[in-house]
């Protein structure tokens, strides 16, 4: 368990490299299967820890890269994806404007102009929402 403190010790996602030679897999310590977003790993592997967060483990074939994630997406997955992988977040409320605005254009009987406003509408409000979580500092977030 001294990687999981060493991990924790550094910045949210920041990887600490390990050969694999060097440690247990995964799944022996009591981690279990995950995904992630694909970088040429082979599989992914999460421990949900106590207060929320989670270690994730990526197997590439000679180390594994390990680093912790502010919401564990098993506690939030919504939250997960806004404070650990804040593009995928942006993209799922962006288009949630896009189809908001095609379907409020279908509801006012093809009035494109009338849709168009409501869609770039919604598109400013889930930047609002979104609150360019990107940028947001550690301090700041509460975690469920």
């Amino acid at each position: 368990m001294n990687i999981i403190r060493g991990t924790l010790k550094l910045r949210p996602h920041e990887d600490i490299v390990i050969p694999k030679s060097k440690i247990k897999h995964p799944l022996d310590v009591g981690f279990k299967r995950s995904i992630g977003e694909p970088k040429g790993q082979i599989a992914d592997y999460r421990l949900r820890l106590i207060d929320g967060r989670s270690i994730h483990v990526r197997e590439y074939k000679d180390c594994y890269k390990v680093h912790w994630d502010i919401v564990d997406p098993s506690v939030n997955p919504i939250e997960h994806l806004r404070y650990d992988a804040p593009h995928w977040y942006s993209m799922i409320l962006y288009t949630a404007g896009v189809v908001g605005g095609a379907l409020t254009a279908r509801v006012l009987r093809g009035n494109p102009m009338l849709g168009g406003l409501f869609g770039i509408t919604l598109l400013l409000l889930t930047d609002v929402i979104n609150g360019n979580s990107k940028h947001r500092k550690i301090s700041t977030i509460n975690l469920p």
